[in-house]
């Protein structure tokens, strides 16, 4: 019947008959190739298409998945709804990973400037999220549409509450399938955006994200990445006159240079803090800790800044300087750094940092390791040792040293083994340094203090990039709301407007009637 049809030429029937005997008998010799070559011939694009999407996921044949593959990059299945595909992607996602990857890049490529692409997106993600992934999948081609896609959306100038159903769900598949080049990216793009909708991403990916930016993977060409990622956000921001908070900058830099170990010192007494202060830098010239963390510097002249969020500024004396130390502020809302000439600093190449509360996250991920001060004489209380305890606790990679500091003879042997004996139970890695001259201090750094690699800066630089990203987000977001507002503004005063021109409108008419009757009235008073 089919021939005879075609031999008609009624292309109406022999379609109607050919589909009849695939959905009786698809395993008939041939007939599958026949419907194919008679649906293209004719340029039937949906029924090859349909016919072919069918056949790959009854057979789970390669040959079929590959013709799908070949009709979408033609360009045929444009028109096709995005989740008409989602069942033969998944099937193929079970039988080879490779051809599964390059199907779904040439069906995102293909919907890609289409009214479907944001309901393939959604599909996508969807997929992504279901199909199983194994650690040595590599999804070379997929990833990098995965960038593309989310700095399109972020670019596209919609508000990210349109965004807040699409955003969220692209993020969590593409931290599942990133590959090393663009973990960093994903990582850093997916916990900002966390941060700023809480409970927007689901757990595991909250995890995995961090646990791909801790990785040694990572930490390995993490450093390289980190300082692109922030060249790239840098370039991001001069094209859409946004400006990236100048404490980010200012500590960009300063984690840049990797030839400096930046030594965190607080303690249990401040008496010996300030005493090892002196003997590092020649000075002291605080009083007491200071509220705003200050960041001592090696310098040929001495010099006084404080770092905000818009700029950076020359502070013109020492008591300025002081006073703007001791103002009670957010840690690491306001930064300040002092430099002079300090030839132990410079010889240890050291900086060292100090703060009253140095819990805050950005001082603690400024930091290579910390130095507690506790003063020699005395054991290590339970109060001491809780306070190392805290600092643990809020960044538990960072190096813990101690000091015992005396300012004259030395530190009895008894104290230096107890407070190595409790340490070691909660902090192994821990080293129990004393000190009473500027010559035992050089030796500690020496051997404790060295400049860390670029490894170990990594985790920091993706710290402070994410919280670029963050800052970032919440700007636009702050943006926004604000126009949200300045439109209901405006709307509210369209409103206000329009009842004043109407109540004008009716005083007028009012007005008018008035004075037509005045004039139609006074003629019949003065009638004789």
């Amino acid at each position: 019947m089919f021939s005879l049809y075609i031999k008609q030429g009624n292309l109406v029937s022999a379609d109607a008959v050919i589909k009849n005997a695939i959905s009786m008998n698809p395993d008939y010799p041939d007939m599958t190739l026949i419907a194919q070559r008679f649906f293209e011939e004719n340029g039937d694009w949906h029924s090859a298409a349909e016919l072919a999407v069918n056949e790959a996921i009854r057979t789970e044949d390669l040959h079929w998945f590959e013709i799908v593959k070949g009709y979408v990059n033609a360009g045929v299945t444009r028109d096709i709804i995005p989740s008409y595909f989602t069942e033969m992607l998944f099937t193929l996602s079970t039988i080879d990973k490779q051809l599964f990857e390059q199907t779904i890049t040439s069906l995102w490529k293909s919907y890609s400037g289409s009214e479907m692409f944001e309901e393939w997106i959604l599909k996508a993600n969807l997929l992504i999220l279901d199909i199983e992934v194994k650690p040595d999948d590599r999804w070379h081609e997929l990833s990098p549409l995965y960038k593309d896609t989310f700095e399109t959306l972020m670019n596209s100038g919609r508000f990210i509450k349109s965004l807040s159903p699409v955003v969220p769900g692209l993020l969590m598949a593409w931290i599942k399938i990133t590959d090393g080049q663009h973990a960093i990216y994903a990582s850093s793009a997916l916990l900002s955006w966390e941060e700023t909708f809480p409970k927007s991403i689901d757990g595991w990916a909250v995890r995995k994200a961090r646990d791909l930016i801790s990785s040694a993977d990572s930490k390995k060409d993490g450093f390289a990445a980190a300082m692109s990622l922030h060249d790239e956000v840098a370039h991001w921001t001069n094209q859409h006159d946004i400006s990236i908070d100048r404490r980010h900058q200012w500590i960009m830099s300063e984690l840049k240079n990797t030839e400096i170990h930046r030594l965190l010192v607080t303690g249990s007494s401040e008496e010996e803090i300030f005493s090892l202060i002196k003997r590092v830098i020649g000075e002291n010239i605080l009083a007491e800790l200071p509220s705003t963390p200050v960041l001592f510097k090696n310098n040929n002249r001495t010099e006084y800044r404080r770092i905000s969020e818009n700029d950076i500024s020359a502070l013109g004396s020492k008591e300025e300087f002081l006073e703007e130390s001791m103002l009670l502020r957010q840690p690491g809302s306001v930064w300040l750094q002092y430099e002079q000439p300090a030839a132990f600093l410079q010889e240890n190449s050291l900086s060292l940092m100090l703060a009253s509360n140095v819990t805050g996250a950005s001082v603690l991920n400024m930091a290579d390791s910390i130095l507690y001060v506790i003063d020699g004489k005395q054991r290590l209380t339970e109060t001491i040792f809780q306070g190392l305890v805290k600092l643990k606790d809020k960044n538990p990679g960072l190096q813990v040293n101690v000091l015992l500091s005396v300012q004259h003879g030395v530190v009895p042997d008894k104290t230096i083994s107890e407070t190595k004996s409790l340490l070691g139970r909660y902090f192994p890695d821990a080293q129990v340094f004393q000190a009473s001259s500027a010559e035992d201090l050089s030796a500690v750094a020496r051997f404790h203090f060295s400049a860390p690699s670029a490894e170990e800066r990594t985790e920091k630089l993706l710290y402070f990039v994410k919280d670029i990203l963050k800052d970032l987000l919440r700007q636009r977001v702050d943006r926004e709301n604000s126009l949200i507002d300045s439109i209901q503004w405006n709307k509210d005063m369209e409103k206000k407007l329009n009842g004043a021109r109407l109540q004008l409108e009716d005083i007028e008419a009012e007005k008018a009637a008035s004075i037509k009757n005045a004039f139609v009235e006074k003629p019949a008073r003065f009638k004789i």
